[in-house]
């Protein structure tokens, strides 16, 4: 009866690593394809220094993107603009709690010296992950651009200054 209790709770252990490492490769896999999307995303918007969403639209489709989620799921980060995908820029808004996709508009630098204002965008995309027992669990992933000289924007965005920086 011993051997028996203690195969039970040894198939038991094994039954629960096995699920804990099978949900681990599911977030990295998901982690990994949500990144792919933010860097696509990224370049798209470097390339057209600017936003443009029928093009990151078209970025997002290409990867066969459909996510959504809440863009002021954190309180302490503020200032997102949502979007959804869309074929043209007259409907590309949404309501901020069903968007695809989130970008924030950020100042680098102000104008000095005649070099025009520098921005960075940085852009929200989310991923699900359906967990059995569980169900979905929604996430996301954020990336941030390279710094682009007087951006040409499709669609007028809400500038966010960044918090000024105390020297100690």
């Amino acid at each position: 009866m011993r051997e028996a209790t203690g195969g039970a709770y040894l198939w038991m252990i094994v039954i629960t690593l096995i699920f804990i490492f099978a949900c681990y490769i599911c977030f990295s896999i998901n982690y990994t394809s949500a990144m792919k999307v933010t860097n696509s995303a990224l370049l798209e918007i470097q390339r057209d220094e600017g936003l443009d969403p029928v093009k990151i639209s078209q970025v997002l489709d290409a990867a066969h993107y459909r996510s959504t989620g809440d863009c002021e799921s954190d309180k302490n980060d503020t200032g997102w603009d949502a979007f959804k995908l869309t074929k043209d820029n007259n409907d590309a808004r949404t309501d901020p709690s069903k968007a695809h996709y989130c970008i924030k508009k950020v100042l680098a630098s102000r104008d000095a010296y005649g070099v025009p204002n520098r921005y960075y965008y940085r852009i929200k995309v989310f991923y699900t992950v359906d967990v059995p027992l569980v169900g979905g669990v929604n996430f996301n992933v954020k990336g941030d651009s390279v710094h682009i000289y007087a951006p040409d924007d499709k669609v007028p965005l809400n500038v966010t200054n960044p918090p000024l920086e105390t020297e100690s």
